[in-house]
């Protein structure tokens, strides 16, 4: 018997124990279309019953075609070893004990059917969203988790003053459904609620399961949170469903007491810096937006990516500026412009009061610092509450302007 044989030969009888791979290795018949073909050891073929098994493989693959075999076995037999495949929730940056608590449920399969993420607008929270229901329904990732990452599901639709016009409208991904406020101010309709639940009851598809993902709850009016509850209640199996809301105190009770709950938290400038410029934002850019909104990835990417956006937050700057100069007619010249418009005016409102915030964490890029940022911040949260108490804009703006130079 040749040394070489019987050194494989030990090898798996000794330690097949410790190594139940390597005793699999030795006898799966790789070993033999390793050594088979060293001409040494033709004298042992006739002796062992899976050597002689094995002799095709002498005849007809060459000393490359073995060795790639026992590479392919090997590779098989320890592929246990290799790491776990990244999940769709790892791109989402920080929030480790989200993501950890989350994983570990969707690996033992207990994760429940309602889980309810909050996080202040621009947070990214309908991004977590779409990550979990992307490594719930396709835990190996692909083509259609991407899309779902996207965006690209299934809509539920309605109109206004019409109960029985909700649709759901198709998507790439079929198995997921999204759901958002299209009544005034985003309220929920009741109609694209009866839809949604109407294709998760009524429809089966070939996947792990279905995902319904509802954003912003909190604009969710009583009738709409009433036919929810009726799904949310007894759920077809394999449903998911995944809420956000702005603030965990504005979903209505009745919602909430339903559903896990996760908070979505900020990350430093630096970390949202460094995640934003990975994804194309010029780095200037990114530090700059990342500093004044305080790590809201979300925001940042909005910006960065909207000329529009990006123009309104240049404004914001400008009128900051002239507030730190005390300037109310530099100030009320740029506010003109928006005095007929109320969702232009709020916008605008809420980016200055972004910067005079970053002010009060002693931002370097913020132009209002200290005291003055503090009454900024309060004078915007009183324009801001005015807008919403349909007071007239054009008045709004000038009394905002005018006590600017009191900051």
């Amino acid at each position: 018997t040749s040394p070489f044989r019987g050194r494989w030969h030990r090898a798996a009888m000794t330690e097949r124990v410790r190594f139940p791979q390597r005793r699999a290795f030795a006898e799966s018949g790789a070993v033999n279309a390793v050594f088979l073909h060293d001409p040494s050891c033709e004298n042992a073929i006739p002796g062992r019953p899976q050597s002689a098994r094995n002799r095709a493989i002498i005849n007809i693959l060459s000393a490359e075609d073995a060795q790639s075999e026992a590479e392919r076995i090997l590779n098989r037999l320890t592929s246990h070893k290799r790491s776990t495949p990244i999940m769709m929730l790892d791109r989402m940056e920080g929030n480790a004990e989200l993501k950890t608590s989350v994983q570990q449920m969707l690996a033992t399969r207990r994760l429940t059917h309602s889980v309810l993420l909050v996080g202040e607008a621009g947070l990214g929270t309908g991004f977590a969203a779409r990550c979990i229901a992307a490594d719930y329904l396709y835990p190996a990732g692909g083509a259609a988790a991407e899309a779902l990452l996207r965006g690209e599901c299934c809509r539920a639709v309605a109109k206004a003053g019409k109960r029985d016009s909700g649709t759901v409208e198709t998507g790439i991904v079929r198995e997921a459904i999204s759901v958002s406020g299209m009544g005034s101010g985003g309220k929920y309709l009741v109609g694209q609620v009866t839809a949604m639940r109407s294709e998760i009851f009524n429809t089966s598809l070939s996947a792990e399961g279905r995902a319904v993902l509802l954003y912003h709850v909190e604009r969710m009016n009583e009738e709409s949170a009433n036919a929810l509850l009726k799904v949310m209640e007894e759920p077809p199996e394999g449903v998911l469903f995944l809420l956000t809301a702005d603030s965990l105190a504005s979903v209505l009770p009745t919602i909430r007491s339903r559903c896990v709950s996760f908070a979505v938290a900020p990350v430093s400038p630096t970390d949202c810096t460094r995640y934003c410029a990975a994804q194309g934002v010029d780095k200037k850019t990114a530090a700059l937006y990342s500093e004044l909104f305080d790590g809201h990835i979300g925001t940042v990417l909005a910006v960065a990516r909207d000329e529009a956006r990006a123009a309104q937050v240049e404004k914001a700057l400008e009128l900051a500026r002239a507030a730190a100069a005390r300037d109310s007619y530099t100030a009320a010249v740029l506010l003109a412009a928006y005095e007929k418009d109320k969702a232009a005016a709020s916008a605008l409102l809420t980016d200055f009061r972004a910067v005079a915030a970053a002010g009060l964490r002693s931002s370097p890029r913020a132009p209002v610092q200290g005291t003055q940022a503090r009454q900024a911040v309060r004078l915007a949260d009183a324009a801001l509450q005015r807008l919403g108490a349909q007071v007239n804009p054009k008045v709004v703006l000038t009394v905002f302007a005018a006590k600017l130079r009191t900051v």
